[in-house]
């Protein structure tokens, strides 16, 4: 499998034209600016970066700078690439999802927001529905492949874990963070379950205000 990816880092101004390129075996032919990597032939896109930014970017009112912006659709280019290595590895092995199976994602991915708050959060993030549902479809697919692949074939038994536990047990003894704690309470009136000293408790509001005051 041939992979090409192709990004620039900023650190002052915004995206601009792909200035590097790092190659995985052949030699590839030059591509569109708008193309940010390619999977064999399949071409992942600013487009589909940016929407992927857009699903996972911090709400308003968090702006990230653009060094950081840059930086995270840097790591969404990285994982869309094993996302559609694992996606062409899925027809090979005739995994598919249905569209029910998309379907319940998306309600899961929505179940505790209501619907107006769901689609406007979607239009904050110039996303649709659509949007969302090829993305999970995908995401689907990507999950099936390393079940089928992986998961499925890995069988760890208890005995397995406790030999590995016993072996390594220095690496589980970890000391607890200790902190002694106190506490200064000023009432309004006496209390007979707190001590001063100097017995000189507040005997009302004003006089607890004054001891805040100075003990602060």
């Amino acid at each position: 499998m041939q992979i090409s990816v192709r990004s620039t880092l900023t650190i002052l101004g915004v995206l601009g034209t792909l200035a590097s390129t790092i190659a995985c075996g052949s030699s590839s032919k030059a591509s569109s600016p708008d193309v940010w990597a390619t999977v064999d032939k399949f071409e992942i896109k600013r487009d589909e970066v940016e929407k992927a930014y857009r699903r996972v970017a911090p709400a308003p009112p968090a702006v990230p700078s653009e060094e950081e912006m840059m930086t995270a659709k840097l790591g969404i280019v990285d994982e869309l690439i094993t996302q559609q290595a694992l996606v062409a590895k899925a027809a090979g092995l005739n995994l598919q999802v249905t569209d029910a199976d998309v379907d319940k994602a998306f309600a899961d991915r929505k179940a505790n927001m209501a619907e107006d708050v769901f689609q406007q959060q979607l239009k904050e993030r110039g996303l649709t529905p659509d949007d969302m549902k090829q993305s999970l479809r995908r995401e689907l697919l990507a999950d099936k492949v390393l079940e089928h692949e992986v998961t499925s074939k890995v069988s760890v038994t208890d005995q397995e874990i406790t030999d590995f536990f016993n072996a390594n047990r220095a690496q589980f003894n970890v000391p607890e963070t200790q902190y002694r704690i106190a506490q200064i309470i000023v009432t309004p009136v006496r209390d007979p379950e707190l001590r001063n000293r100097k017995g000189d408790d507040a005997v009302t509001p004003e006089d607890a205000q004054k001891k805040v005051q100075l003990l602060m």
